[in-house]
């Protein structure tokens, strides 16, 4: 019996790759070009300071609009209700209950923007099964 066994959020439990398609997506539908998009894209991951992940829907918008796109004031509304969308990988509740037989504590480990990930793990619903969130 492990004390604690410790979860990476994004590309472990929750398929970020399928969630940035869908940012991507909806960019894109509003006419932004696809390089343009990956370039704000990585622009907006670490704002603060290097290696600090502080990615925003918001500030990854204004970063195209700051290049020219039009996007509507609705774009921020329809990025938001990805959270609603279910990104969770096929085997994450069997590998939550795994961890939790072999384990005192699971906890949630995530960097970025504390209340976009929360957002991403709130609407998950699977908050519940981590003994502690950390959001660095």
């Amino acid at each position: 019996m492990f004390s604690h066994s410790f979860v990476d959020w994004d590309d472990t439990v929750y398929n970020t790759v399928a969630f940035k398609a869908d940012i991507f997506g909806i960019f894109a539908k509003h006419g932004a070009s696809e390089s343009d998009i990956k370039e704000t894209f990585r622009k907006s991951l670490c704002t603060i300071a290097p290696h600090q992940y502080d990615y925003t829907f918001e500030e990854h918008a204004q970063f195209l609009r700051e290049l020219g796109y039009k996007l509507p004031n609705t774009v921020e509304e329809e990025l938001n209700a990805l959270f609603l969308k279910d990104y969770l990988f096929p085997d994450t509740q069997l590998f939550l209950q795994f961890l939790k037989s072999v384990s005192d504590k699971v906890v949630l480990l995530s960097a970025g923007d504390k209340q976009f990930q929360l957002s991403k793990i709130n609407d998950s619903g699977i908050s519940g099964s981590f003994d502690e969130v950390i959001i660095l």
